[in-house]
C-alpha cells in the first residue's frame, strides 16, 4: 500500500506552499506495506512446560513510513535540481518542530484520516548527483492513524439511553473526551456504559458556579469553567468504550458532548 495522492500538509502547512508534490522516485518508496505495527506477546516459558503461560499482547512499536516528494511536475517538468535555499526552507518547515504534528495526505480514501507524527529524518534523492526529491522518515505517536474529530451531543432531562459506535481499531478501551453542562436545577450527572458491565461515571453536588466540565479520560484530567477542584465530586471512573456499539445511559438534566478522534489501522 502506498500514497497515490499528489499533495500533503504537515502542521497545517501545505506542500503546495513550497511548490512540492508527492513522488514515486526510483527505488525510494513513498511508503511501505505496514498496516499494523509489530505485536509483542507477553508470556512466560519454563523448562518444565512445553507450552508458554500466555498473558496477552501489547503494541508498543509506532507506525513508521517514508514520504517522498519533490518539486511539482507542473513547475518542474525537466526535473531541475533542488537549490540550497529550497532545501533549507523545506528542512526548517519539517524538522524544526518540537512534538507530534498532524500529517494529512490529500487522497479520497484518506479524506477523514490523518497521522500524528514527527519527521525524524530528511534525506535527498539524486539523479547524476543532482538532488531531485526529499525522502523523509515519518514516525507516528502510535501504531494507528486517527479519524478527524467527531462530536456527538446528547440533551438529557431525566434519563435517556443511547447507542454509541466506537469506530476505533484498538482492541482495548477507548476514552473519549467529554464536556458536561449540568442544568442549574440538577447538579448530579450519571453516565453508565451498560456494555461495560454497567460502569458508571458519576458527578455529584457540582458547585453552582460550574457551567461546563471538561474531561480528558485518556490522561485522567478534569477541568471546568470555574477552575475549581471537582475530583471530590467525582467517583474516578472515567467513561470508557468497547470497540463497536456501546449502550450508554445518561441520568440528570444536562448536555453531554462526546469528542472522539478514533485510532484506526489503515497503514500508510
Amino acid at each position: 500500500m502506498s500514497f497515490y495522492g499528489s499533495f500533503f500538509s504537515y502542521n497545517g502547512v501545505s506542500c503546495e506552499d513550497y511548490g512540492l508534490m508527492i513522488y514515486d522516485f526510483d527505488s525510494a518508496s513513498q511508503s511501505n506495506e505496514t498496516v499494523l505495527s509489530s505485536i509483542e506477546i507477553i508470556e512466560d516459558r519454563s523448562q518444565r512446560k512445553y507450552s508458554s503461560t500466555y498473558y496477552g499482547t501489547v503494541q508498543n512499536k509506532p507506525l513508521e513510513f517514508n514520504l517522498v516528494f519533490g518539486k511539482s511536475i507542473e513547475n518542474n517538468s525537466s526535473l531541475t535540481p533542488l537549490t540550497r535555499a529550497e532545501i533549507e526552507s523545506v528542512s526548517a518547515w519539517l524538522t524544526s518542530i518540537n512534538g507530534y504534528r498532524w500529517l494529512e495526505v490529500q487522497q479520497p480514501d484518506l479524506e477523514n484520516i490523518r497521522y500524528k507524527c514527527n519527521i525524524t529524518e530528511l534525506k535527498l534523492g539524486s539523479v547524476s548527483w543532482n538532488p531531485i526529491v526529499f525522502i523523509c522518515k515519518v514516525v507516528c505517536d502510535s501504531q494507528f492513524a486517527y479519524m478527524y474529530p467527531e462530536e456527538t451531543v446528547y440533551e438529557v432531562d431525566g434519563e435517556e439511553t443511547f447507542t454509541f459506535d466506537n469506530k476505533s481499531s484498538y482492541s482495548g478501551f477507548y476514552h473519549p473526551k467529554l464536556e458536561i453542562a449540568p442544568s442549574v436545577t440538577n447538579r448530579n450527572v450519571s453516565i453508565v456504559n451498560i456494555s461495560n458491565n454497567n460502569r458508571e461515571t458519576l458527578f455529584t453536588s457540582i458547585p453552582g458556579s460550574v457551567e461546563t466540565i471538561y474531561i480528558d479520560g485518556e490522561n485522567g484530567i478534569i477541568t471546568n469553567s470555574a477552575d475549581l477542584n471537582l475530583y471530590d465530586n467525582f467517583n474516578f471512573k472515567f467513561l470508557r468504550l468497547k470497540r463497536g456499539n456501546n449502550i450508554i445511559k445518561i441520568s440528570g438534566k444536562c448536555t453531554v458532548k462526546l469528542l472522539c478522534e478514533f485510532p484506526i489501522s489503515v497503514g500508510a
